[in-house]
């Protein structure tokens, strides 16, 4: 399903999921009036990103590995434009810069659903920053996003982003059908972490160096007193 403007992809997703449409349903708009992001923030949806929710089937192995998981799908799609992103636990796509901080170019969402008839379903939301004008969002968020068409160095359409983003989501699933799936995209996930080796704070309150990303999805900080394990909050990864 195409819209030209809706409030939210993914409320409506969890919407449709909740009244019994299956994994494959696609909702993707060219704006959103109130994206949403992860906890409470909003997610900037001006005209020329890819706006998009898919309901996917919640796999065997390795459930809350699938932000990240989804993540690096996100980020391989679109090394095909020449873009090398990172995923910032659990769920945003940063590239990093050399003069000055990540600016972020991509990032997911994951609600999920339990119908009253059938399993559970995951909703995938997802928006990547193609080609929206710089001057759509706010002042102080300007420094901080980066468009694919800007690093590929020649225009790109959104279409182009979806064909690829689409398949690497469902491929991201089905991977997780197995044990062996699980590992191998843990390690995957391990290798696309960004920040690696930076003190970091969670909440805004757990402060520590970032580790290493357990089979599970939860991160892991060297803090003063010793290892932490994170299974939720809101990441900040010090400046380099």
């Amino acid at each position: 399903m195409e819209i030209p403007t809706v409030e939210s992809t993914q409320e409506l997703a969890v919407q449709k999921a909740r009244a019994g449409e299956g994994p494959g349903t696609l909702i993707v708009a060219e704006r959103q009036s109130r994206g949403r992001g992860r906890l409470t923030h909003e997610w900037e949806s001006p005209p020329g990103g890819l706006y998009l929710s898919l309901l996917l089937p919640e796999p065997k192995f390795g459930r809350s590995l699938v932000p990240m998981a989804l993540g690096v799908a996100v980020a391989d799609a679109l090394t095909t434009f020449g873009v090398h992103a990172e995923v910032k636990w659990p769920n945003d796509l940063l590239v990093p810069s050399a003069n000055g901080p990540a600016r972020k170019v991509a990032g997911i969402l994951v609600d999920r659903v339990a119908p009253r008839d059938g399993g559970p379903i995951l909703v995938a939301g997802v928006g990547v920053n193609v080609r929206a004008d710089p001057a759509a969002y706010p002042v102080a968020l300007r420094p901080r996003v980066v468009q694919v068409t800007e690093l590929a160095g020649h225009p790109v359409s959104v279409r182009e982003v979806e064909s690829r983003v689409v398949p690497n989501l469902m491929s991201a699933v089905d991977e997780l059908s197995t044990r062996e799936g699980w590992r191998k995209t843990a390690q995957h996930c391990r290798a696309a972490l960004f920040g690696r080796g930076r003190r970091a704070r969670v909440d805004g309150r757990i402060a520590g160096t970032i580790g290493e990303l357990g089979d599970d999805g939860s991160l892991w900080l060297a803090g003063d007193e010793g290892p932490i394990q994170v299974v939720s909050g809101d990441l900040v990864v010090e400046e380099a």
